[in-house]
């Protein structure tokens, strides 16, 4: 989802996980930012790459599998960020 060149662009801080009065994006996430990730996490460097339009458009996978004409492909979308109904929209394309 992000070229490996976004998620070189963040490091987390020296005192990672050990800074007081900090919440960290494995906190806020669980289900998207493991632990020992942090700001290396690509949902979260693919979530922070400039748009140079207004319409901002965020990859978040991949089907990892060949697909005929005629197949059937399934998911779920779980939806943990909180957002208002007029905020934003999802797409799945």
């Amino acid at each position: 989802v992000a070229w490996p060149s976004d998620v070189r662009r963040y490091n987390n801080p020296k005192d990672y996980q050990e800074r007081e009065n900090t919440t960290w994006l494995y906190e806020l996430f669980p289900k998207v930012v493991r632990q020992e990730e942090g700001v290396k996490n690509e949902a979260f460097a693919a979530w922070m790459r400039p748009s140079a339009l207004n319409g901002v458009w965020k990859h978040y996978g991949w089907v990892d599998e060949r697909l005929s004409k005629g197949d059937r492909i399934s998911f779920m979308i779980d939806d943990v960020f909180a957002v208002g109904e007029e905020s934003s929209k999802m797409f799945v394309i």
